[in-house]
């Protein structure tokens, strides 16, 4: 067990004057001090709290934020950091609020009195499921068993079997540690370990493989006040008050012993460790990332300071950081970004043998706005790897041009890089191509990357690094992994361009076989074209884009359809050239056509055909051994009129690629003019019978769509585009109008003249008729969907 010595014992009354003077010093900074600084921390956006804001955890693009003078779980879209907004809340009838744990559909939320357990799977409607009293400052739950830091009697630990969460069941209260005046504040699980901040008390570790029945294992009395905890592989992160943090080696936690420290300048209240970086909510100073590589001796790389209470900290997989606040008016979720990077390691396949290899991919985020002009890493492997060569690829990462390399690998198993150059490197993509040899190694087997170390610059911008790994004697074009190349593994790739499948990413890099690093038609066509013996080897050796040009244009042509029939809609091709696949959209609306089936030319008689019809959408694929030339039909889509249209409608063609030429986003489209005696294409057709709303085209759509609706009369009219919160964003027609067909445009703008962004949006079109006819009112409301 660890010792009680070093024990804080400090009196109530000088932790009250301490707090008297942290207030007073609060407004001190504010009326002698300028605006909050940061050091290599940006702040990106904010979101003001009617309350304290305690505590928060990010779950996808959603913050839950534990507010507690107003005893709400706040949730707010956190998807654009520079404009978040609450979605959704919900109250909780006790006071204080401390914590909020989110797993799944479900949201733990702690007071001070009851335990809660809130349905969250629809954030704009959180839905309260089920409670149990309970006295607490911070929750973790795992596994169903959710874990409580208790102050009640002294610092307790309890545990809670919540896998019926209508019925949540206290299990166990274990402590007292310390007695009273010390307060568990914070609980963190490892497998079958709870790790529990106690305030006077430090460190408890905790036996909880029964949680019915905990027992301690060891404790480590920190100097301070420890509020909070984080542990990750040997070590516990402790946000120890005044002592700012503490490191801890836990990996035998009978004996924990603290291997490093940094005193920051505030008061240490939260902590989340997120790869070789720490990060400290530290009261009035703000946020604190601490470089704890070497966790005997962690340094400080970032801060921002700012004249609120740092309470707690989140950090997500990205390096976006979340901190609340909680003094007066100050209170709110602050969302920070850190200068760091995200480095992975190589991963794809390698042949047996010495003169065998293939290039393999260093690739690292966004580099933008981080100053970058050298890097350095090192990588570790199987000694029976080896990296036989490095080339800088500057396509991805603009300012990489110009740059020069130099390459180390006398070590086995290790792999040394180093390059610099006089610009900045910006984007995300490719850092380096390392080619690697294997001198063994069965096919099948497979060999871990790793990157041990990355050093950008001087050290700023800070490196996460992912693993990866290369498999050796996989065969390329192979999709479905039964060691021959079939014309099967053609159809699985159409089944993953089409959607129906997901691959894994060693399928991913078999189905590339023209070794551009993408996947599309044209692998599919040149796995058919190795299965009848036209290519005998993959990969295709220039790995490029547009290695394999194809010219040609695709057209549609005019159609004059009645009502409850049928009619063929032909995609033909003008001067063709080079073509082996293809693929495109073709957009309807689905309440005037019907889409029947889709009909081979002479052009594509032989090729593999594959399609996906959705409501509106008919996304098409085809892929072949001949390769296509000149003009004609291409495809015959037969569409029904559905016997309640009335009006005319069109169709577009959009995505549109030739082999892995760049894609076209929009091509031609054409109007499908209706007529019930057989009227032809040009000609006037009547007038509407009764009011309609048609589905905007093109849906989806960038930058623009049009909306049409038809009066059977005169009347005042109202078109208005609406988010799915129901906020205004945009007034289309406000209003009269005359009888007939009416087409509007929307760009994708507000009614301010800024994009909005990509998103599910509504219009609705409300029409009240005038004259004698008045009294008839529409009201109709669709759907549209907007891709930047």
């Amino acid at each position: 067990m660890g010792c009680e010595e070093g024990r804080n014992t400090k009196p109530w009354r000088s932790i009250v004057l301490y707090s008297i003077i942290r207030f007073i010093l609060f407004y001190t900074v504010i009326l002698s001090t300028a605006f909050p600084q940061g050091t290599n921390v940006e702040l990106l956006g904010q979101f003001i709290t009617p309350g304290d804001a305690v505590s928060v955890f990010i779950d996808g693009n959603y913050a839950y934020i534990a507010d507690a003078n107003r005893d709400s779980l706040l949730i707010v879209d956190v998807s654009d950091a520079g404009n978040p907004f609450k979605v959704g809340s919900v109250d909780i009838p006790a006071p204080a609020i401390q914590d909020v744990y989110v797993a799944g559909n479900l949201a733990y939320v702690l007071s001070t009195q009851v335990f809660y357990i809130v349905d969250v799977s629809v954030p704009s409607n959180p839905l309260q499921v089920g409670t149990v009293p309970q006295d607490g400052r911070g929750v973790f739950v795992s596994s169903n068993i959710a874990y409580i830091a208790s102050r009640l009697n002294g610092p307790q630990l309890i545990t809670v079997d919540v896998s019926v969460p209508s019925s949540p069941v206290v299990l166990s209260s274990f402590g007292v540690f310390g007695g009273i005046g010390s307060t568990g504040w914070d609980v963190f699980t490892v497998g079958n370990t709870a790790y529990m901040a106690a305030d006077t008390s430090g460190l408890r570790i905790i036996n909880v493989v029964d949680p019915s029945s905990p027992t301690e294992l060891g404790f480590y009395n920190t100097p301070g006040n420890s509020r909070g905890v984080f542990v990750t592989g040997s070590f516990a992160y402790v946000a120890d008050g005044d002592s700012g943090l503490r490191i801890i080696d836990v990996s035998v936690p009978s004996s924990p012993n603290e291997v490093g420290f940094y005193d920051t300048p505030g008061f240490a209240w939260a902590v989340q460790v997120l790869g070789d970086f720490a990060y400290i909510a530290d009261g009035w100073s703000g946020i604190r990332i601490i470089d704890v590589s070497d966790p005997t001796a962690p340094i400080s790389v970032g801060n921002y300071d700012f004249d609120r209470h740092a309470r707690s900290v989140f950090v997500s997989n990205d390096g976006t950081i979340y901190v609340t606040t909680n003094v007066l008016a100050a209170n709110g979720l602050f969302i920070f970004k850190g200068p760091i990077a995200t480095v992975t390691a190589p991963s794809g396949i390698i042949a047996s043998g010495d003169t065998s290899f293939v290039p393999s991919f260093v690739t690292v985020s966004d580099l933008s706005n981080l100053n970058v002009t050298s890097a350095e890493l090192v990588l570790t492997h199987d000694s029976s790897l080896t990296a036989v060569a490095a080339v800088i690829d500057s396509t991805t990462l603009p300012g990489q041009s110009g740059w020069t390399l130099s390459l180390n690998n006398t070590v086995p198993g290790q792999t040394s890089i180093s390059m610099s150059g006089a610009n900045d490197l910006s984007n995300a993509g490719s850092l380096v191509n390392l080619f690697f040899a294997a001198s063994g190694g069965a096919p099948g087997d497979s060999f871990a990357l790793d990157i041990s170390s990355v050093t950008f610059n001087e050290g700023i911008p800070f490196a996460r690094t992912e693993p990866g790994t290369l498999v050796v004697g996989t065969t390329f074009g192979d999709v479905s992994r039964n060691g021959e190349i079939q014309a099967f593994d053609a159809a699985l790739i159409f089944q993953f361009l089409l959607g129906y499948i997901e691959f894994t990413p060693l399928q991913e890099t078999v189905a590339d076989v023209s070794g551009d690093s993408l996947i599309t038609e044209f692998d599919a066509s040149l796995v058919l074209q190795f299965v009848v013996g036209l290519i005998d080897s993959f990969p295709i050796e220039t790995g490029l884009v547009g290695a394999f040009p194809a010219i040609g244009n695709l057209v549609l042509e005019d159609v004059t359809a009645i009502p409850g029939e049928t009619f063929d809609l032909n995609v033909s091709l003008e001067d063709g050239e080079g073509i082996y696949s293809g693929s495109f959209t073709l957009n309807y609306d689905s309440d005037v056509l019907e889409m029947v089936e889709v009909m081979s030319s002479d052009l594509t008689g032989e090729a593999m055909v594959s399609q996906r019809d959705e409501e509106g959408t008919l996304r098409l694929l085809f892929a072949g051994t001949k390769e296509i030339t000149g003009g004609g039909s291409l495809f015959s889509v037969r569409f029904r009129v559905k016997d309640e249209a009335f009006e005319d409608s069109d169709v577009m063609l959009t995505d549109i690629r030739l082999n892995e030429e760049p894609v076209i986003s929009e091509g031609s489209s054409v109007r499908i003019q209706l007529t019930t005696t057989g009227i032809a294409a040009g000609d006037e057709i009547g007038l509407p019978e009764s009011f309609s709303l048609s589905q905007n085209y093109p849906n989806p759509f960038n930058p623009t769509t049009k909306i049409r609706y038809g009066l059977p009369f005169a009347s005042t009219v109202s078109l208005t585009v609406y988010d799915l919160q129901g906020r205004l964003v945009r007034k289309l027609v406000d209003g009269m109008d005359a009888i007939g067909f009416h087409d509007v445009k929307w760009d994708g703008k507000n009614s301010i003249g800024k994009e909005v962004s990509s998103g599910i949006y509504l219009y609705r079109l409300i029409a009240a008729s005038l004259g004698d006819n008045g009294g008839n009112r529409y009201v109709k409301t669709r759907k549209l969907l907007l891709l930047r």
